[in-house]
């Protein structure tokens, strides 16, 4: 385990549904201190931190080898900006004004890919006039511009998480509001996304489900997330089936969640690698609370399901994560938050 030390009276990572952490050259993770956002590239000779906005608030990192993208809300010039980064993290691009800011939370996803050699980008965060739900909105660079925000306000969303591949296109799933925004009511849809921005084959993917994670593997979809009642889910899917939980306690009698008193999920998946990482409280009650109390929940596998192994890279120390997670096919790596400290770990 490596950490980098701040002297920040407040830290955070990207929440679950986007991303803090993706494998470069070299580990590079996003992290704001105090309101001002950092990449930082995590090499053998030690961490290179730079700087990419100040008064930023929700976040989130992507990339496809060396090619990267941020996308954060600009809480001074009320826009959704972009930089890009073409060397790993090394120097960035110019922020770029990909749309308007909401003024509730955003919470950006987005994802980058290449076809035929040209690269794509999409980008997606929710239009929340509050902490409640509001449009879905997608933003596309198609190999030579980003193209003007396609604004979904049939709609109601609350959180987005997508993933990208040169074989699959854009895939995208979202915590949705249409059938209320409470409980049982809310799902999580899922949809292709076309280059234009358009969705195709939406669909309800399962109910009473929040603040989704998602990723895909050839054929196998993984999606985390929990439940209204504060209990930690890993699901997959495979070629089009229907979702399968994941059961880690196979001689306990029906289907055990992820954690009895856990949420916050966040899933990367490569070849036959998966990982997941939540936030494990001691009950349900702190959970719902957010107490200092969590601890950093782990699960891995290198047989894309078959045999999975609990890890604890933070052991039982307290007030650890939000988490956030990346994988390659020779094996994965998490970051997350412990108080003022950033932290990163491999796991093979």
């Amino acid at each position: 385990m490596r950490e980098l030390i701040t002297t920040a009276q407040s830290i955070s990572v990207p929440l679950t549904n986007g991303r803090g952490l993706t494998i470069a050259d070299v580990p590079v993770t996003l992290h704001a201190e105090d309101g001002t956002l950092f990449a930082t590239r995590w090499s053998s000779s030690g961490t290179q931190k730079t700087p990419l906005a100040t008064g930023a608030g929700g976040a989130t990192l992507a990339g496809e080898g060396q090619q990267l993208l941020v996308v954060y809300a600009d809480l001074a010039g009320n826009a959704m900006r972009a930089r890009v980064s073409t060397d790993g993290g090394q120097q960035w691009g110019d922020p770029v004004r990909l749309g308007d800011r909401p003024a509730g939370p955003p919470l950006p996803t987005a994802c980058v890919y290449s076809v035929q050699g040209q690269l794509r980008r999409v980008v997606a965060w929710s239009a929340q006039p509050s902490e409640s739900d509001g449009p879905l909105v997608l933003v596309l660079f198609d190999g030579t511009q980003w193209l003007p925000p396609v604004i979904r306000s049939d709609i109601r969303s609350s959180g987005a998480s997508l993933h990208c591949s040169a074989s699959t296109g854009a895939e995208i799933v979202w915590r949705d509001h249409r059938a209320g925004a409470q409980g049982m009511a809310v799902a999580l849809w899922s949809a292709q996304v076309t280059p234009a921005g358009t969705l195709e084959g939406a669909g309800s993917a399962m109910s009473n489900a929040f603040d989704p994670s998602f990723c895909r593997s050839g054929g196998t979809r993984w999606l985390g997330h929990h439940s209204t009642t504060n209990d930690a889910h890993l699901s997959y899917n495979q070629d089009g089936t229907g979702w399968t939980e994941v059961d880690t306690q196979i001689t306990s009698p029906g289907i055990q969640p992820l954690d009895e008193s856990g949420k916050f999920v966040s899933v990367a998946c490569a070849g036959s690698i998966v990982l997941a990482s939540w936030g494990d409280w001691p009950s349900k009650q702190e959970a719902n609370d957010r107490t200092a109390s969590r601890r950093l929940g782990v699960l891995f596998s290198r047989s894309g399901a078959s045999h999975w192994l609990s890890v604890s890279p933070a052991g039982l120390e307290l007030d650890q994560g939000p988490a956030t997670t990346a994988a390659t096919e020779q094996g994965a790596w998490i970051a997350w938050k412990a108080g003022n400290r950033l932290r990163l770990a491999e796991i093979r």
